[in-house]
């Protein structure tokens, strides 16, 4: 189970590292945006920097309820599928 201190850690981590929204060409401050686990924690995501971004609200909502999928390929690293197939990493 994670603490909460642990999720604190790691979503100061996630904040320090990311500066803004993780989509690509998004200039949102962190400090305004969503902190997110990549990999959800019902699904086996863990609440650590390299499962952690942080995402504006349109970014976040797209992932969450618009079809496109997100994969961490490093801490900090994107890569986003449209509905259509189409990746873009950022």
């Amino acid at each position: 189970m994670t603490s909460a201190s642990d999720c604190d850690q790691g979503s100061s981590l996630a904040l320090a590292r990311d500066q803004r929204c993780r989509f690509r060409s998004r200039n949102r401050a962190s400090s305004r945006s969503d902190i997110d686990h990549t990999t959800d924690g019902h699904h086996g995501g863990k609440t650590e920097p390299g499962n952690l971004a942080c995402l504006c609200r349109r970014h976040h909502t797209l992932k969450q309820f618009g079809g496109w999928k997100v994969r961490q390929k490093s801490p900090g690293v994107l890569e986003w599928t449209s509905p259509a197939g189409r990746i873009i990493t950022g």
